[in-house]
Order: C-alpha cells, then structure tokens, then sequence
C-alpha cells in the first residue's frame, strides 16, 4: 500500500490543519497455493480529506474505489467494481487513554 497525505497549508502536518490524502494497493496472485489463475488480483485506489485535530486524534473522509478480478466465464475474465464513501478514524497511540494520570510529588 502506497499511502500519501499532503497539508494544504505549510510542509508538515501539523495540529488543527487540513490535509488531502491518497492510497493505492494493488493485489497480485502467484504461487502455487493461489486458486485464482488471474495475476492481477484487485486494486484499490481511495482519495480523501482529512482534519488533525491533534497529536493523537485525525478525521478523513473519502471516496474508495476497488477493481478486482472476477470469475472467467468461457474465455472472458468478469472484473469487479466497488465504490464507497470511507470515513477514517485515526487514534495514534490508544494505550495513552487508559494510562493513569500521574499525580504531583510532594515533599
């Protein structure tokens, strides 16, 4: 997975800024253990915007596109086509909302 995000505003991402975002996978089949005789598998491409509100919390929202091959009927492979509207929550760093806090040293 190819994933880029891009500030609208300054080189780095900072807190409180938007941000556009863009990914793509591509899937391929090989081996013998794969059942599928297609090489290309699926890709998934996804576009979107996105707000960081801080160090630990990001909102996105986007459109996600998946093309993936299909069963072969005769000598014609069918492809798959997927759409959706994504909405991503990003949290980095969860085990810090379960830490206690740390009370004051007093002499």
């Amino acid at each position: 997975m190819y994933r880029l995000e891009v500030p609208f505003s300054g080189p780095s991402l900072d807190d409180k800024e938007f941000y556009a975002a863009a990914s793509d996978e591509i899937f391929l089949s090989f081996g013998k253990n794969v059942k599928n005789d297609a090489f290309f598998d699926q890709n998934r491409a996804y576009a979107g915007i996105g707000y960081k509100f801080n160090s630990k919390f990001k909102l996105e929202l986007g459109y996600f596109n998946q093309m993936s091959a299909g069963k072969t009927v005769g000598s014609t492979r069918n492809m798959d086509l997927n759409q959706a509207l994504h909405v991503f929550v990003f949290i980095d760093n969860v085990n810090d909302f379960f830490k206690k806090k740390e009370e004051p040293k007093t002499n």
